[in-house]
């Protein structure tokens, strides 16, 4: 039997979800209800239609982000209109230290998973559609494509000459092909949606950005435009974190966390826009003598963080005028409802 009171009336179920298997734990009346459902739509949605809910409550699911194994918990509970967060695995580890747990299962992860929803009340997850989560996908699959043909490269340093030359060469220009093919889709899939082609087209004005940083912008990061300057900057972890303790005080803050492949994507656009935009070559040789000039080591990595910090709130205004636009613009149209939805992804 529980031995406190959740701050809310949700019934929070913990889901520790695995490649073919759904472990679910919550409360009912006191008494603690634990299952073990398959991971497919069919399963899910009859589970959720057994789950005996007090009046007044509602259901609200917990679980980790695994990748594709949560894909379909995900776009079920989001079509069944049902409320869920998704946490970052580094917070319920955290959690499971501070309560003294060092055994891991799959049922003790799901009963964690329900301590966690319960006491600390996180705010519902804003689902993502599904063309996003296509552009997602798509893009995470770039990525392991560029790093194949990197390693394709590296490999014919080694073999210069017959089959293995040729072979090799096959390989990277097939890898290249499908890369270029991979591009245009996304930007077919961009342009498909207005909200997403005008944001795409204005974040291409702004010096540095090409096509390839705006295409990551919009497939890795869907709340540009929707959250203000500085939450984006910790989303994409180039935000400045402190890290003091009584007298222990480092001058420097460092950034933690965030999405790493933003951060990958938005280092070339930073690099070019450090040369071609006067306002963000001005900010980094700011920020560089002050912490030392170019014979201090360190000082050029801080100050090219901080102009990717500037870079992104930029283009975050960007964003935000062209969605308020598109706002303004529905509005005007008369669709009272679809103007309220317009700055969702």
């Amino acid at each position: 039997m529980r031995s406190y009171q959740c701050k809310d009336r949700a019934v929070y179920v913990g889901a520790d979800i695995s490649k073919d298997t759904i472990d679910l734990c919550y409360y009912s009346e006191n008494n603690l209800i634990t299952s073990k459902i398959a991971n497919n739509s069919k399963a899910i949605n009859k589970f959720v239609k057994t789950v005996n809910v007090q009046d007044g409550s509602s259901l609200h699911f917990i679980l980790e982000s695994t990748g594709s194994y949560s894909r379909t918990l995900y776009t079920t509970l989001r079509d069944l209109k049902i409320r869920f967060t998704q946490v970052n695995p580094r917070f319920t580890h955290a959690f499971a230290r501070s309560r003294g747990i060092l055994d891991k299962t799959d049922k003790i992860d799901a009963q964690l998973l329900e301590d966690y929803g319960c006491r600390m009340t996180p705010a519902a997850t804003i689902p993502d559609d599904d063309i996003q989560i296509e552009l997602k996908n798509l893009y995470m699959l770039r990525i392991a494509l560029v790093k194949e043909k990197r390693e394709w490269k590296q490999r014919s340093h080694h073999h210069k000459q017959g089959t293995e030359k040729r072979i090799i060469g096959r390989m990277s220009k097939g890898t290249e092909k499908e890369i270029e093919i991979l591009d245009e889709e996304i930007q077919k899939k961009i342009k498909s949606l207005d909200i997403y082609k005008a944001i795409y087209e204005a974040i291409l004005k702004i010096d540095g950005v090409g096509p390839t940083a705006a295409s990551a912008i919009i497939c890795l990061l869907p709340e540009i435009g929707i959250l203000n300057g500085n939450q984006i900057s910790k989303l994409a972890g180039v935000a400045p974190m402190l890290q003091q303790s009584g007298t222990s005080i480092h001058r420097t803050a460092h950034i933690a966390g965030g999405r790493k492949y933003l951060r990958t994507a938005l280092y070339m656009p930073c690099m070019s826009a450090c040369i071609n935009n006067s306002v963000i070559r001005a900010h980094f040789r700011k920020i560089r003598e002050n912490k030392g000039g170019a014979k201090v080591k360190g000082a050029g990595t801080i100050a090219l963080i901080a102009c990717m910090r500037k870079l992104l709130k930029h283009i975050n205004s960007v964003a935000r005028k062209v969605r308020e636009e598109m706002q303004r613009h529905v509005a005007v149209e008369g669709y009272g409802e679809a103007a309220q939805a317009s700055p969702c992804r």
